[in-house]
């Protein structure tokens, strides 16, 4: 799938870096393009990828620079849809995708992927859920994605039973199509990040979506059920969906007199909980209901949502 071919990485950064060093190992021939000028980037790393043989263009996109017959651009999430780069790579038929779609496609065999994803609260539910899973699994498990390492920079690390906790932002969403997480938690929806997409909530709506594309019946997402646009967004999904809710009794997890409830048995007090306000009581939801799925004891669970 990438051995052998002529590939244009799109920005550097950590992305970047981590990305063409993994794919240098397949006899790729890998160009790296980056407006910003040489100094401002880690020199060493600029220095050790050029000793695997891979080409810089720094300080500008040239206008000549998709006539070099590319067969892949990988693209930092940062860049904008509507990049002259991006655009041209559009017209010209260039295949066009991200380090997390390219690492997902070399993962080893049985490796586990909790997804967390959402408009607000990703960051605190992925490190809140992290922390559990680090009790409960030790080496095991990998913060990766949005914070944490690039997910290239695990692929060769990574063994079967291992487990993935990312944090995946709509602008890593954009140009994957087969990454798929088995259990999948989707915080909330809201217009956000616009500017990255011509302004359109309905074209921000429509990337947030991707998530769910190629879970199946044996995937589980995890759904705020107060958020009725994403409610809307889920009814035809193939994943077992698995409900939380902050003013409502559903099927899974619930607030009731101040207490956290899953599957109608009193998990823990909110006074109890470390972080508050309503939207960090709708995190540890998620962080429980992952959890669960994952059979971490009790204690652990209660011990990391009153310390974390």
């Amino acid at each position: 799938m990438y051995q052998n071919k002529n590939i244009l990485v799109l920005g550097f950064a950590r992305s970047g870096y981590e990305v063409a060093k993994l794919l240098s190992k397949f006899n790729n021939k890998i160009t790296i393009n980056d407006k910003s000028p040489l100094e401002k980037h880690d020199l060493d790393k600029v220095a050790e990828l050029k000793e695997l043989g891979i080409n810089f263009i720094f300080g500008s996109h040239p206008e000549d620079l998709l006539d070099k017959n590319f067969d892949l651009m990988i693209k930092n999430p940062g860049i904008h849809l509507d990049n002259p780069v991006v655009e041209n790579a559009t017209k010209k038929g260039i295949p066009i995708t991200t380090d997390i779609e390219v690492a997902y496609n070399l993962l080893p065999e049985g490796v586990k992927i909790v997804g967390i994803t959402g408009t607000n609260g990703k960051t605190t539910t992925t490190t809140l859920i992290y922390e559990m899973f680090k009790k409960a699994f030790g080496s095991k498990v990998y913060l990766a994605g949005n914070i944490g390492f690039p997910l290239c920079s695990l692929v060769e690390v990574l063994k079967k039973d291992d487990i993935l906790v990312m944090e995946i932002s709509v602008q890593q969403l954009t140009d994957t199509d087969k990454f798929n997480p088995n259990v999948l938690v989707f915080t909330n929806l809201s217009e956000a990040h616009l500017d990255l997409f011509g302004n359109s909530y309905d074209k921000y709506k429509e990337i947030k979506s991707k998530i769910f594309k190629n879970q199946t019946s044996t995937d589980v997402a995890i759904i705020n059920h107060d958020n009725l646009e994403l409610l809307d967004m889920t009814k035809n999904i193939k994943a077992i969906k698995k409900y939380f809710s902050s003013i409502e009794k559903v099927s899974h997890c619930y607030i009731k007199n101040n207490n956290i409830y899953y599957l109608d048995e009193n998990i823990i007090n909110l006074d109890d909980i470390f972080l508050k306000g309503m939207h960090n009581y709708q995190n540890a939801m998620c962080a429980i209901m992952v959890a669960k799925e994952f059979n971490i004891p009790e204690d652990i669970i209660i011990s990391e949502l009153k310390h974390f």
